[in-house]
């Protein structure tokens, strides 16, 4: 359905992995560490994914990611620099919205720009959370052996090991980040039980580090540490959980520096939050 904004036709459309090459010219308009890989994770999760089209011209997009019949997770609201200020993200926010409702209660990770479009949309605030960055160099920390690189065969067991602590199943999520990034796929066990785990992804401009998920500090510690040594000299990032001051001031200690702050917020009724005392970073704003 076409809509008429200041005069303008404003139309949206599915996207299709015809629309990545759009995706990728946008994010980088923004200065977003997306590449192609994270477009096709994104439209292969059975979402409903939006391009808006402005006078004919391919402006923007929006993303989303169900959760189980839970949540869902919106992302990647991006709007080519010529289009904004004309209605653009917000008509694709609210078409998003409309979209996700019928999963369940809708989240996303909100920047401090777009937080009060989010709170007059209904969204209300669950925690902060704040990126952290370590620039390039070499990781000079004791490393103790105790975690070890995910085999391919004990996935489904980090997948059902992840589903309540983060809230949902997310096994497309996981997978696609162990498929395209296995040397981050890590995780700890004790007494033959899972303890945790991380995995990480390369981006166009750092490498990610998350989820990681863990018992305590010191297993969440273990796998960042053991994620680090294989980060190749790279700038990493870590989208951190706020709430545990042990945890943020270790990743100050090993040459993190705090970036910028992210709003959780949520649209309806979350009846199903997760574990977030066993959440030490996640995957990436985009995807929760």
């Amino acid at each position: 359905m076409a809509e008429k904004i200041d005069g303008s036709k404003l139309v949206l459309r599915p996207m299709t992995p015809a629309d990545i090459s759009l995706g990728m010219k946008l994010k980088s308009y923004a200065g977003w560490n997306q590449i192609e890989t994270d477009w096709e994770m994104f439209i292969s999760a059975g979402g409903k994914n939006f391009v808006a089209n402005l006078d004919g011209m391919d402006v923007g997009t929006v993303t989303s990611v169900p959760y189980s019949n839970h949540f869902a997770w919106i992302g990647m609201v991006l709007v080519d620099p010529s289009a904004r200020r004309k209605g653009v993200g917000t008509t694709l926010l609210k078409r998003s919205i409309d979209e996700s409702l019928s999963i369940g209660a809708v989240r996303l990770d909100a920047t401090l720009d777009g937080y009060e479009l989010y709170k007059t949309l209904g969204f209300k605030v669950e925690y902060e959370l704040i990126r952290m960055i370590r620039k390039s160099g070499p990781v000079n920390l004791e490393n103790t052996g105790h975690c070890d690189q995910i085999r391919n065969y004990e996935l489904s067991g980090v997948i059902a090991y992840d589903s309540p602590v983060f809230g949902a199943e997310r096994s497309i999520i996981l997978k696609s980040l162990y498929k395209r990034n296995p040397e981050y796929a890590i995780c700890c066990s004790g007494k033959g039980e899972l303890e945790g785990y991380c995995m990480g992804r390369s981006g166009s401009n750092f490498e990610q580090i998350g989820p990681v998920i863990a018992e305590d500090d010191i297993i969440a510690q273990e796998l960042t540490i053991k994620a680090l040594t294989k980060c190749r000299e790279a700038d990493v990032v870590i989208d951190a959980f706020v709430d545990n001051p042990g945890w943020t001031s270790f990743l100050k200690k090993i040459g993190f520096i705090e970036q910028r702050k992210f709003i959780r917020m949520c649209l309806g009724e979350l009846k199903h939050p997760g574990l977030t005392g066993k959440q030490y970073a996640i995957a990436g704003p985009e995807i929760g």
